[in-house]
């Protein structure tokens, strides 16, 4: 496990709510030994589909967030 350490990431959801009070759904995907945030993803109704394509786009640094309504 120490010869990996550095490679492995972390995932969570958090909800929060917009100034509407409407809720919105964050998927971060985070580095364990920097604690940076290495992906973040948000909607309004997480599906599977939408859990499985943004994991699988989790390997590119996003610098600004993004918002769907669809998923």
């Amino acid at each position: 496990m120490r010869n990996h350490a550095a490679e492995v990431w972390a995932c969570d959801f958090l909800q929060v709510t917009n100034l509407f009070f409407r809720p919105l759904f964050a998927f971060f995907l985070i580095e364990l030994t920097s604690r940076k945030v290495i992906h973040v993803h948000v909607t309004r109704s997480p599906t599977d589909l939408w859990v499985a394509r943004t994991a699988a786009g989790g390997d590119s640094v996003w610098t600004n967030a993004n918002i769907s309504d669809s998923g």
